[in-house]
């Protein structure tokens, strides 16, 4: 810290400007009377030094974040209208669907399980950018297959107007696809070189509703060019529309290309748990598994997991910043001489507040360099004491400089809350205030809320002390006051103004009102007529004589 101080000056010196010194040209100052200040106060140094170096040590030894591989689970409220399990391939992704390899064998396996009472198998294509097929002439974009278990699960069924779902030579077509090839149930349409007999009509719009059972859309999807014509194509998932589909068996489905099967449903028996059985199915054969019951819908997937040890330490972590708070606050009390003193030689509020800063980081940094080591150390003396902790060592460059960064984080965090609550190092910021640029000129008033709260009974007495104070400025050589009128104990209006050119030309026209808050105290408003950095000026004076009102009355 010192190196850098007598480095970083020099490569980023700015010069002096009207007098001032930036707060670059003062790193090394600021650092040496901070580690002066530590050396003064070894006392209150010690103590902060060592809580924060327990702080680390904790984090070092206790902490642990790791990557890991795993069942990752997830549940949600139920979804309604169905209960079992369905799975999907293990690699499956809503952008990149992937098939289930539905052979023979794993079917088998499937339908003897105990849990099982009966599967439904959905196969779907994968999204194309030009049509499968053409049903003459028009193009078809989604081919879905399905068993007649299906209605177990969803509401195909309810969507047919006319017919049932297809059997082995079989299809299914939209109301506006069926109107389109002009058939009917049991007509003969010619799809690929094959031949199937029209089984069942379904509604477009109803059919456009229906759910699969994750909550998606039933439709399979497709790929869609957004770009207007002669422009580079840019290609969007859309929803097929129910007119570019045909539903078959999956037996006729997967013999198309690009069609597999994309969710097998379960129902399960009564006796035996669907969330159980959905676990078994992702830990045993690596599917992408829900269960659905009257409690909830879960998910089970194996996969990498972050893994997080030890997140209690954030309490430890708000104890140390609240100590630091109260040291340092006490610090600046203590300091107030040493504060003035920095004030008059020219160094301004926040250059004092560096200093602070500057004692907070330096240690930070050295207790939490300690506090690392330390925490290493402590893995030995706890397999000497044969105690084991599920935690990794935090043995590399990487933790070493995150167990700094904790340490300088919760010093820096606590020095910066004191020295934004304290008065001693920046009382000026109690006066600064902006004026509502947005009304406000020589038609119409600007409104001043002044910051003060009467008591009932104190109106009179505030307004006789601004009345005073208004008079003594009658006389003033610059800015004085004139046509002070008083309305009771509810108003007061004067004007403000320059006598001298050379000042410009200055003059407001004001009137400070009494009114009464909701909490029942009493508050000033200051309406004001001028330019708006007229207006500032006479808010400024009237602002100061509230808080001289304000002083003097604790006093």
């Amino acid at each position: 810290f010192l190196g850098l101080g007598m480095i970083l000056p020099k490569l980023f010196s700015s010069g002096v400007r009207e007098g001032r010194v930036h707060t670059r040209n003062l790193i090394a100052p600021i650092f040496n009377i901070a580690r002066r200040s530590i050396r003064r106060r070894k006392l209150r140094f010690l103590l902060t030094f060592i809580s924060i170096t327990l702080l680390v040590m904790s984090f070092v030894t206790l902490t642990s974040f790791s990557e890991g591989y795993g069942l990752i689970t997830g549940e949600t409220s139920p979804k309604i209208g169905w209960t079992g399990v369905f799975i999907r391939e293990g690699s499956w992704r809503l952008e990149e669907p992937t098939f289930i390899l539905a052979n023979e064998a794993e079917l088998d396996w499937l339908l003897r399980q105990p849990e099982t009472d009966a599967i439904s198998i959905k196969s779907e294509n994968l999204p194309s950018r030009v049509p499968l097929l053409y049903v003459q002439g028009q193009p078809i974009f989604g081919i879905l297959g399905v068993s007649n278990n299906e209605t177990l699960f969803t509401n195909l069924q309810n969507t047919l107007i006319a017919g049932e779902l297809p059997g082995e030579n079989g299809v299914l077509v939209s109301r506006i696809l069926s109107e389109f090839l002009q058939t009917s149930i049991g007509d003969i349409i010619n799809i690929d070189l094959r031949q199937y007999t029209i089984e069942g009509i379904f509604d477009d719009e109803l059919f456009r509703t229906l759910n699969d059972l994750d909550g998606s859309r039933y439709t399979p999807n497709k790929w869609v060019n957004m770009s207007p014509e002669g422009e580079a194509p840019s290609w969007s998932l859309e929803e097929t529309e129910p007119n570019e589909i045909l539903i078959m068996t999956n037996t006729q489905a997967t013999r198309y290309p690009s069609v597999g099967v994309q969710r097998i449903a379960i129902q399960v028996n009564n006796n035996y748990n669907s969330s159980g059985f959905a676990e078994r199915l992702a830990l045993e054969r690596g599917y992408l598994s829900w269960s659905n019951t009257e409690e909830a819908y879960s998910s089970f997937r194996l996969g990498n997991y972050f893994q997080g040890k030890g997140a209690t330490l954030v309490i430890p972590w708000f104890i140390v910043v609240l100590n630091v708070i109260v040291t340092m606050l006490n610090s600046l009390y203590e300091r107030r001489g040493e504060i003035e003193i920095l004030s008059s030689v020219g160094i301004n509020p926040a250059q004092v507040s560096s200093i602070f800063i500057a004692e907070a980081t330096i240690t930070g940094f050295i207790a939490g360099g300690l506090g690392y080591l330390v925490g290493l150390g402590f893995y030995k003396a706890l397999a000497i004491l044969n105690i084991g902790l599920q935690v990794h060592q935090k043995v590399s460059a990487v933790w070493s400089i995150a167990a700094i960064a904790l340490a300088i984080s919760a010093v820096v965090t606590g020095a910066y809350a004191a020295l934004r609550n304290s008065v001693v190092i920046t009382p000026s910021l109690m006066r600064r205030w902006k004026l509502d640029r947005s009304a406000g000129g020589f038609q119409e008033p600007w409104r001043i809320q002044i910051p003060i709260k009467l008591e009932e009974g104190e109106n009179k007495t505030y307004l006789d002390f601004v009345e005073m104070r208004l008079n003594q400025l009658m006389s003033h050589h610059n800015y004085v006051t004139s046509s002070i009128r008083r309305y009771g104990d509810e108003q007061l209006s004067f004007v403000y103004k320059s006598v001298q050119t050379s000042t410009g030309n200055f003059y407001t026209k004001n009137t400070l009102h009494i009114h009464q808050l909701e909490t029942g105290e009493y508050g000033a408003l200051l309406e004001s007529v001028g330019e708006v950095e007229w207006v500032h000026m006479v808010g400024s004076l009237i602002r100061l004589i509230s808080m001289d009102f304000s002083t003097d009355k604790s006093s």
